[in-house]
């Protein structure tokens, strides 16, 4: 059962206990929720908890890059790095004082990675050093890495991937004509994949990059670049449209096989792969009707029955093998 399907199923035996002992069957659900196996912890408490912690240590991030972007005058040089210096210190210790608090510890270490990226740009825009943008993003990741894997978390791995997605792609803008071929949204794709293979390898020693979120995140980047690609291809230049499809042809079989073999069943992922192959699939459909009837009409009214045709195929085989899971 995946995360979301495990989520929800412990909310309903949650649910059904604390109605059992509201009709005086239990003296106590949390012990008999406790005995069962189920999480105590309501689902609602745990997602606030997590975007608390979360959504409050991004903000505060966000306002330091955001203070820092501001360029304010009102501060000499040395006061704004020797400032940005002790926020750092400061930060990683806090971090390192909580360590035993594992989600304290990975939040404090989270809050470093962006302090860093402001502290990059500071000193950019202090001293008007001349450098690509993703020269900038590039040290940012880099210098990011310390934390990262002091953290042995698999959300600040995924934060330091992000990072380097954007130093890639800011570095295609710059050199894809010269060094690689020109299909950017191709080239992030194949990034991702080679990423998704690192993740699932290095998950056989690592044991916080175990969960599925990892690897199904970087799978449906890589797949969402590659459809991109797909459709801007088949909509504009046929010629470019080979590559991109033939790509996403052995990203679809392959993250299928992957998905298919997980036990139990990714049934998230393997919607996302049906998400990719209805958009894809009927894209080029429609660009086949198109040429051959030459009404725009016809096959828009041709494709909406095409589609719903095929969602509820979809779900049908996804709800068989939801049941086959759970039985």
């Amino acid at each position: 059962m995946s995360t979301l399907g495990h989520w929800l199923d412990q909310n309903r035996q949650r649910h059904r206990l604390a109605r059992w002992q509201r009709d005086g069957v239990l003296r106590s659900a949390d012990a008999a929720a406790t005995a069962l196996g189920i999480d105590p912890t309501p689902p609602w408490a745990w997602f606030l908890d997590r975007l608390g912690l979360w959504g409050g240590v991004s903000l505060i991030g966000t306002g330091v890059i955001s203070f820092i972007a501001a360029n304010w005058d009102a501060l000499g040089v040395m006061a704004r790095l020797g400032g940005i210096q002790l926020l750092l210190v400061g930060t990683v210790g806090a971090a390192w004082y909580f360590r035993g608090k594992a989600r304290v510890f990975e939040a404090g270490l989270f809050l470093a990675m962006m302090i860093v990226g402001a502290f990059l740009g500071l000193i950019g825009q202090t001293y008007r050093i001349e450098a690509d943008a993703w020269h900038l993003f590039a040290a940012w990741t880099a210098l990011s890495l310390p934390w990262v894997v002091a953290s042995r978390s698999a959300v600040l791995w995924l934060a330091a991937i992000a990072l380097a997605n954007l130093t890639f792609a800011l570095w295609l803008r710059d050199n894809s004509l010269r060094y690689i071929p020109a299909n950017d949204l191709v080239n992030l794709s194949v990034f991702n994949t080679a990423l998704f293979i690192a993740w699932v390898a290095a998950a056989l020693r690592l044991p916080e990059l175990r969960g599925r979120q990892g690897p199904l995140i970087l799978a449906f980047t890589a797949l969402a670049f590659v459809s991109a690609a797909a459709v801007r291809d088949v909509a504009g230049d046929r010629g470019a449209a080979v590559g991109s499809v033939g790509f996403w042809l052995v990203l679809m079989i392959g993250f299928g096989i992957y998905f298919a073999r997980n036990r139990p069943r990714n049934l998230l992922g393997l919607s996302g792969l049906a998400l990719s192959a209805l958009v894809v699939a009927n894209v080029v459909l429609g660009r086949i009707l198109l040429e051959l009837l030459r009404d725009a009409i016809w096959v828009l009214l041709m494709l909406a029955v095409a589609i719903v045709g095929q969602l509820v195929g979809v779900v049908v085989i996804l709800r068989r093998l939801a049941r086959s899971e759970a039985s």
